[in-house]
C-alpha cells in the first residue's frame, strides 16, 4: 500500500511540475523578476498549507537550525536552476529546453544513490544507459522551431546547467524528508527561493517597481507558477516518505512528457506533421531513459 501511495504522489508531483512552467510562456516579465514572483507564490502557498496542517496536529519543528540551513541552500540552488531554465525556455521553447533539463533525472538519481546510501542497489550500467537515452532524446528534439533563425547552443547550455542544479535540489529534498521534515522543508526552501531571487533582481534591475502592481498579468503568472510548483514539491516530498528517493525521482521525470506535449500541442513550438518521426522517436528515448533509470 505504501508503494502505491508513493507512486501516486510521484505521478501527481510530475504533473504539477510540468504545468508549473507554463506560466512563464504566458508572461513577458524579465526572467529575474519572474523567478522572484515564482518564489513568492511558492512561499505563500507553503505558509498557508503549513499553517493548516499545524492546526491539524503536525509536530514538525519549523525552527530546527539543521532544516533552516539546508532549506536555505536548497532554495538558493533552485533559484539559480530556475533562472537558467527560464532563460533556456525563452530561447528554445518548452519542448526542447525540458528535454535537456530532463537530464536532472539521472543526475539526481546518481547523487541520491551514492550520497544517501542507496548505492547498494545501483546498477551503474543502467544509469549510464539512462543518461545516454535521455541525451539522444534531447538531440532528437533539438529541431529548429518556426521562429528560430539558427540553432541556439546557449539555450542548451542553460537547460543543461539547470538540470545539474535541479539534481542537487532533489538530493537535498530527499535528505530533509529522511530527517522527518516533509512539510516544514517547503517553508524554508520557498523563502530562500524568494529572498535569493529578490536580491538577484535588485542587483540586476536596481529597482522594485514591479511591486507596485504585484497582480499585473506578467507578475501574477509568476505567483501562479510558484503555487503550482509548491503542489509538485509537496507531492514529491510525500512520495519520498513512502518509497526510495531514486525511484520516486525517476517517476517524477514524467514531467518531461507533460511539458513536451504542452509545448507541441498548445504552443506549436515544433511542427508535428513535418517532424513527427523525430518527435515520436524522441518520446521513445525519453521512455527508455526513464525505464533504465528505474532498473538502475
Amino acid at each position: 500500500m505504501d508503494i502505491l501511495l508513493g507512486v501516486m504522489f510521484a505521478v501527481l508531483g510530475s504533473i504539477f511540475y510540468g504545468v508549473s512552467v507554463v506560466p512563464r510562456k504566458l508572461s513577458k516579465q524579465k526572467v529575474s523578476t519572474f523567478v522572484m514572483f515564482d518564489g513568492l507564490g511558492f512561499f505563500i502557498a507553503s505558509v498557508v498549507f503549513f499553517g493548516i496542517i499545524k492546526l491539524c496536529g503536525n509536530t514538525e519543528n519549523l525552527f530546527d537550525i539543521h532544516l533552516i540551513l539546508w532549506g536555505a541552500l536548497c532554495g538558493t540552488i533552485w533559484m539559480a536552476g530556475s533562472t537558467f531554465f527560464f532563460m533556456a525556455l525563452d530561447r528554445i521553447g518548452l519542448s526542447k529546453s525540458s528535454q535537456w533539463k530532463n537530464l536532472q533525472g539521472p543526475i539526481g538519481a546518481f547523487l541520491i544513490f551514492f550520497i544517501l546510501s542507496e548505492a547498494s542497489s545501483v546498477n551503474i550500467w543502467f544509469l549510464l544507459a539512462s543518461i545516454t537515452a535521455i541525451f539522444i532524446s534531447a538531440l532528437l528534439f533539438s529541431i529548429k522551431g518556426k521562429n528560430e533563425k539558427k540553432f541556439n547552443i546557449w539555450g542548451i547550455v542553460f537547460a543543461t546547467t539547470a538540470a545539474i542544479l535541479y539534481g542537487c535540489v532533489a538530493l537535498i529534498q530527499k535528505y530533509l524528508s529522511m530527517e522527518g521534515f516533509v512539510f516544514a522543508q517547503q517553508i524554508w526552501f520557498s523563502l530562500f527561493v524568494f529572498l535569493s531571487a529578490f536580491i538577484f533582481m535588485l542587483i540586476k534591475e536596481k529597482n522594485v517597481k514591479c511591486f507596485k502592481e504585484p497582480f499585473k498579468k506578467d507578475n501574477a503568472m509568476g505567483l501562479l507558477g510558484g503555487g503550482l510548483y509548491f503542489l509538485g514539491s509537496l507531492f514529491v516530498a510525500l512520495a519520498y516518505s513512502y518509497m526510495s528517493g531514486s525511484v520516486a525521482f525517476t517517476i517524477v521525470q514524467l514531467n518531461a512528457f507533460w511539458i513536451i506535449l504542452i509545448g507541441i500541442i498548445f504552443f506549436k513550438e515544433i511542427d508535428f506533421k513535418q517532424h513527427w518521426k523525430r518527435i515520436v522517436l524522441g518520446f521513445l528515448f525519453v521512455a527508455l531513459g526513464i525505464g533504465m533509470l528505474s532498473f538502475a
